[in-house]
């Protein structure tokens, strides 16, 4: 049975790829709530130290008596120091006055903090500030955990849906991201909340990247950039409406609650989901896929293709003797040279676009007003992003989309870490524009170029190179401090490598899902950097 030429019969795209797309919403929008949860709840907000002669349970940030008990501190009180009491004025007697305190600082470790955009968070009830740079440490270590569990959540679930199926996998990822996030509300010490931040890491990348490799799954080529684009557009709006709930509810606790809730309830679509029937097919389990495509051609009022009604007759999954089923291992995206330099360059490229896109994210200019609408702006960037994406891959292809936007995106920042600040924030949004169709492109290539039975695991594999970037962006991001530009030189660098070395990729629009590794090979003859050399050779050959 082959799935294409039953699409050609049943209908390449219908009413039934429009309502399985609108069962993978929540698959597609959800995670990009949960992937910056900790934006809002682990926020640090501003904090001085607790004075203890003049503090009670109900001072807030700003009261009179700070002007004589805590230092200054660029325009503000100092976050971590207080002013010393003097020797005899500590005692319960005592009426908080100028008089109590000396002109030396002291380090403090109980600490007011400002409720004024969160009444509270994590960082605030389990006091993760100053202590030298072990407050920060400990906040960053909340985002390095979930880098932990983006890291598996790439890798696992890739490798498993390709021997258990894309359905089964990504609702297993969901479920862990629900359990996680809920119980994440609940936690007494920050030890287990950064547990089960490798658990919400896990699910949040192994629900998306699952259900890309679904949805690239469920069409022909004609409409595989359509499909499996439309499902990408949804990321930043779910961001969007994190940013809002956030807005009403500024308690982080409630806020955990709040957002695990549509997790739980998206699982109830598990039944209603069907398996991709191109899997079903490639691990020979094609009674299932005939049913799939019953009911396609069914909703879609098409007739039957004549492969389905014969393997119809079939009374199981067993294939017969004489076609048996060929197993392939993570050796197969490499077992050719022109696979194996596909792998490494779009591993590269994984690596670079996540570099660049969170790199750019952590060290972009801040824009005016307050948190919630500077991240609503910064995620509104992506849509227009990725409609422009959506439609271009299929008007001038993939690779070379993927060239102009990563030289484009590089030029834009090399450009920002050399022009005085004015022109910063256009540049930065051009390259980060420019990352995020990148991501879009790299993300539906990916899924395009490996055989069926090893695609989850050549998206792991790529994607978990985009991991490396992930954990090295905040570092390249901190050298900002001392120098501005040195971050955008080295983000606009690095995407200029990714374009350069992508013009050896193989174009893929237009062809069909490959399902074995002599198909991929017919692909590779469609570089586009080696046939221009072949088309120039052919015309000095016919001039001479």
């Amino acid at each position: 049975m082959d799935f294409d030429t039953s699409l050609a019969s049943v209908g390449e795209l219908g009413l039934w790829h429009g309502m399985v797309l609108v069962l993978l919403i929540p698959s597609a929008l959800l995670p990009g709530m949960w992937s910056v949860l900790f934006v809002f709840s682990g926020y640090v907000a501003k904090h001085r130290c607790s004075v203890p002669a003049c503090d009670d349970v109900s001072s807030e940030y700003n009261e009179p008596w700070l002007n004589y008990s805590i230092p200054h501190d660029d325009d503000d009180w100092s976050s971590c120091t207080v002013y010393s009491q003097r020797n005899g004025t500590d005692q319960a007697d005592q009426t908080c006055s100028q008089e109590m305190f000396s002109e030396e600082a002291e380090e403090c470790k109980n600490f007011v903090f400002d409720t004024s955009v969160f009444s509270s968070t994590v960082v605030t009830e389990f006091s993760l500030v100053c202590d030298g740079d072990h407050g920060q440490v400990l906040v960053d270590l909340g985002y390095s955990m979930y880098s932990v569990g983006v890291f598996l959540g790439v890798l696992v679930p890739g490798f498993f849906s390709d021997r258990f199926g894309r359905k089964k996998m990504m609702f297993v990822a969901m479920a862990i991201s629900a359990i996680s996030t809920l119980a994440s509300a609940y936690v007494q010490d920050y030890t287990s909340f950064l547990v089960l931040r490798v658990f919400n890491g896990f699910g949040t990348l192994g629900t998306f990247v699952t259900m890309c490799i679904l949805s690239a799954e469920l069409t022909s080529h004609r409409y595989r950039s359509l499909v499996g684009n439309l499902v990408h557009i949804l990321w930043a709006p779910g961001q969007m409406i994190l940013a809002l709930m956030a807005f009403y509810i500024r308690d982080w606790r409630t806020l955990h609650i709040a957002v695990s809730v549509p997790i739980f309830v998206s699982l109830l679509l598990y039944p209603l989901t069907p398996e991709s029937p191109r899997w079903l097919i490639a691990v020979k389990k094609e009674k299932e896929a005939a049913k799939i495509i019953h009911q396609i051609a069914k909703i879609n009022k098409r007739p039957l293709p004549l492969d389905s009604l014969t393997t119809d007759e079939g009374s199981d999954n067993t294939p017969a003797p004489s076609q048996p089923r060929q197993e392939m291992t993570m050796l197969a995206l490499i077992s050719s040279k022109g696979l194996a330099i596909t792998t490494t360059i779009l591993s590269l490229n994984w690596l670079v676009v996540d570099f660049c896109y969170y790199g750019l994210s952590l060290h972009s200019v801040n824009l005016a007003g307050d948190i919630f609408t500077n991240f609503v702006l910064s995620a509104a960037v992506e849509i227009p992003a990725v409609v422009l994406g959506m439609f271009s891959m299929d008007w001038i292809g993939r690779v070379s989309l993927l060239v102009i936007c990563q030289l484009v995106g590089g030029a834009a920042c090399i450009l920002a870490g050399l022009l005085s600040p004015p022109a910063v924030l256009p540049l930065a949004l051009i390259g980060k524009f420019a990352s995020s169709i990148v991501f879009l492109t790299v993300y539906l290539y990916t899924a395009e170029i490996y055989p069926t039975q090893v695609r989850g695991m050549g998206l792991a594999l790529t994607a978990t190179m985009a991991r490396i970037g992930g954990f090295l962006a905040p570092f390249i991001a901190g050298l900002g401090v001392k120098n501005s530009s040195l971050p955008f030189l080295i983000f606009g660098g690095a995407a200029i490598i990714g374009g350069l070395a992508s013009v050896l990729l193989p174009e893929t629009k237009g062809s069909s899902l490959p399902d074995s590794v002599q198909d991929v090979e017919r692909i590779m003859r469609k570089r586009t950097l080696l046939r221009w050399f072949r088309n120039k050779q052919d015309i000095e050959s016919s001039e001479l």
